[in-house]
């Protein structure tokens, strides 16, 4: 598997071009709405954007007072409909567009993976020389270890793939349910992960791929990641996930137990 650094490596002369073009976009934003911020979040952002067989959009977040600028009337037609934000072209090059309010964007009572947005963009343009430290205040990329957060998926993990819950629904044979659990289970695994290195929960389809990258985590980290996710809705499948759920399980308590958490 490719790594994100490595990902980023390839890909910098083009996340270069991209975030020159969004600046321009941005300044040009700003000259015809009174807005307070732009930011330019996800892979562009992040550097390992990438022109894929679909092409690649740029992400922006406008913040205005309205959250609700006419961005169609200036720059036209929503080019993406079936995108829940509105999408255009800007100097042949595709941008989709978030829009926020000032208040909502400095309120901390966010999902984890808009925080974990916010804490990876890159300011724009600004009314406020302080907006970025503000930012990387309220959302930085690393804190102290999240005890709530990790103890939450903790104890999620333990209820799924508890011999209660193994039992009741092994006594049904409901395997389809089963598998179920584990899946559920592996991605309070990885939120416990993320929360112990004091980092943000990013989407679930980044829960995976990024997890290789955090400090604290069992050893082997890429054979478990593969182990967890081989489950099928059988009985010899769902036999031998239980005991490497059971494994990962001891694990995470043994961790939240050096913290003192348990």
């Amino acid at each position: 598997m490719k790594t994100i650094g490595k990902i980023i490596g390839e890909q910098a002369d083009f996340c270069s071009e991209l975030r020159r073009i969004a600046q321009i976009f941005a300044k040009d934003i700003n000259a015809k709405f009174d807005v307070t911020s732009i930011l330019l979040t996800g892979s562009a952002a992040r550097g390992d954007a990438r022109m894929g067989k679909m092409g690649v959009l740029v992400d922006l977040t406008v913040i205005s007072d309205s959250g609700n600028l006419d961005l169609p009337g200036i720059y036209g037609p929503d080019t993406e409909p079936g995108i829940p934000y509105y999408c255009t072209r800007f100097m042949n090059t595709g941008f989709q567009i978030k829009q926020e309010t000032l208040s909502h964007i400095f309120d901390t009572n966010k999902t984890e993976s808009e925080c974990y947005a916010l804490s990876e963009s890159v300011v724009l343009t600004t009314k406020y020389p302080e907006m970025d430290s503000i930012i990387r205040q309220l959302f930085p990329k690393k804190q102290g270890s999240r005890k709530d957060a990790a103890m939450k998926n903790y104890r999620r993990y333990m209820y799924l793939c508890g011999e209660y819950r193994y039992d009741k629904w092994e006594y049904r044979e409901a395997y389809a349910q089963m598998a179920q659990n584990f899946h559920e289970a592996f991605e309070c695994f990885c939120g416990f992960v993320y929360a112990v290195n004091g980092s943000f929960i990013p989407r679930k389809d980044w829960l995976a791929y990024l997890l290789p990258e955090q400090a604290i985590k069992p050893d082997q980290i890429d054979s478990i990641i593969n182990e967890l996710m081989e489950v099928s809705p059988n009985q010899e499948s769902i036999e031998k996930r239980k005991q490497i759920y059971g494994t990962v399980g001891e694990w995470m308590k043994t961790t939240a137990k050096n913290f003192g958490w348990l």
